[in-house]
């Protein structure tokens, strides 16, 4: 081997000092992250103490007053639970820390201290516990029934409700109706913490579907889209109700076009899931792909499906529906493939 060669071929020692100074990096990196995290991050070998845990809730749910404490497990299993009684609304709760794998580019061995409590969970049922006498007037003097929540529901503090009115109503009288059931608990929101999304549906006449309780297991939540149709939505944190125009759209269609069709669904789409360019442009000149219409679909007694289209304009009652089918040109929009009724 000449020397050329020789001298661009590594020695042992100078490969292993490669691998030794490589090995002594990754050590220092991860030294560097171990500190930055818990300086940082709160990343940690130790749980949380009984006065930094009660500090917390102070800082995240109001004044309260101490009950006792758990601490259990070892290693990374290890933690300490503090119960707590809120001085405000006299609701128990409790708050956990604990550690949790933290993972940078896969497993470091590293923990996250993390704190979990069911503080939502008791204040949400706490205001319900409050709402619940009057929200029961409201539902019997509306001919009104409330979904039941799931459990994990009462988690949050953005909650989803559903009402169905056994009696046909119209949506002046629905947003009314929503605004009242909010205000409610509103009235009973001490912390001004929860916020509510009341959606207002009524019967479908044409299915022949009818709300039976002795039919409806109550365990379980019922699925008014499928039967129902939804009249709006109130949203309590911005005070707006929001209409579908749904009956709208059905006295158009049975007038217009075959008083037969059964209403099935109201979505709100792009236009560019509907239909492509060329179509937008032919049926919706000066809309672009991204602006939305109000999509209501109907089926007729074969089976197949009939849409009525409106532009969407944000609390403006539709001045005008276009109604398409499903066609068999396979260069549609990415979900629906429509063609306008004849």
């Amino acid at each position: 081997m000449n020397s050329h060669l020789k001298s661009n071929v590594p020695s042992v020692s100078n490969t292993l000092q490669r691998r030794s100074g490589f090995r002594a990096g990754r050590i220092l990196t991860l030294i560097f992250l171990t500190c930055l995290c818990i300086l940082n991050t709160g990343c940690s070998l130790f749980v949380s103490s009984k006065k930094e845990i009660i500090s917390y809730a102070e800082k995240t749910y109001g004044e309260c007053e101490y009950i006792r404490k758990e601490t259990g497990g070892i290693g990374k299993e290890r933690y300490r639970t503090v119960y707590l009684r809120d001085k405000e609304t006299g609701i128990e709760y409790s708050v956990t820390s604990s550690l949790e794998d933290l993972y940078i580019d896969g497993s470091t061995g590293l923990y996250l201290e993390e704190k979990n409590s069911d503080y939502e969970e008791a204040y949400v049922r706490y205001v319900m516990d409050l709402s619940q006498d009057e929200l029961d007037e409201i539902l019997t003097k509306n001919n009104l029934f409330m979904n039941k929540l799931q459990d994990y529901e009462y988690m949050f503090f953005d909650q989803y409700w559903e009402f169905l009115s056994n009696d046909p109503v119209d949506e002046v009288t629905a947003g009314n109706i929503a605004r009242e059931i909010c205000d409610v608990v509103k009235k009973n929101d001490c912390k001004y913490s929860i916020e509510i999304y009341c959606s207002i549906y009524t019967v479908n006449p044409d299915n022949y579907w009818s709300y039976d309780p002795s039919a409806v297991n109550q365990e379980n939540k019922v699925f008014f889209a499928d039967n129902c149709i939804l009249i709006g939505s109130y949203d309590s944190s911005e005070g707006k109700w929001n209409e579908t125009y749904a009956l709208e759209a059905i006295d158009y269609v049975k007038r217009k076009y075959d008083a037969g069709l059964v209403f099935a669904d109201y979505q709100v789409y792009d236009l560019s899931i509907l239909m492509t360019e060329d179509q937008i442009r032919e049926f919706y000149p000066g809309k672009t792909p991204d602006d939305r219409v109000r999509f209501y679909q109907f089926t007729d007694a074969s089976g197949s499906d009939v849409y009525a289209l409106t532009p969407y304009e944000d609390g403006v009652t539709p001045a005008e529906f276009q109604l398409f089918k499903d066609s068999e040109d396979d260069i549609g929009g990415s979900c629906f493939c429509l063609e306008p009724v004849r």
